[in-house]
């Protein structure tokens, strides 16, 4: 008898341990790619840029870019990225996509900054905050989120700069 209860309490281990598994894994489906691999792979300060400035639209409207939002950042990008509407388009795009794996760019902002402070001189940092500056005040009074995320990424810059908003 007592092998019998020892047996049918080791089934019973056994069957809670492949259903933990099954959970396990299908949590990590869910959740998709680890989400520290795409800041970890950027390169690119146009495209970390691209992910600051839709996060500071999105901090400012709370949860949603307006459609002069985004029509203001891709025409920043164009004018201090020298690029064409389309690869303006395109970098806009990425930093929604992006924003949508990592959740908030602020959590992951000294990784992120890397390729920033590895290719841009110290004038290029100052228009990146500049531009964040211009963000979060396009439509109306920036709010607290956006300008912590701007002081956080001048911080960390190191960017000394009186900045102003846009009147």
């Amino acid at each position: 008898m007592m092998i019998l209860a020892a047996a049918v309490l080791g089934a019973l281990m056994v069957l809670i341990a492949w259903r933990e598994a099954q959970r396990y894994k299908a949590r990590r489906q869910w959740t998709g790619p680890e989400t520290g691999r795409l800041v970890e792979t950027l390169t690119d300060p146009r495209e970390t840029a691209a992910i600051l400035l839709v996060q500071t639209a999105l901090y400012n409207a709370r949860g949603e870019v307006s459609a002069g939002a985004k029509a203001h950042i891709r025409e920043l990008m164009q004018t201090q990225f020298g690029c064409d509407a389309e690869e303006a388009e395109r970098l806009y795009s990425f930093g929604r996509m992006a924003i949508g794996q990592i959740g908030d760019a602020r959590e992951s902002l000294s990784r992120l900054l890397r390729p920033v402070r590895d290719r841009l001189t110290l004038e290029e940092m100052k228009a990146l905050v500049a531009m964040m500056m211009e963000v979060a005040g396009h439509d109306g009074a920036p709010s607290a989120e956006a300008m912590r995320l701007v002081s956080e990424t001048r911080e960390a810059l190191h960017v000394d700069l009186a900045l102003h908003l846009p009147q």
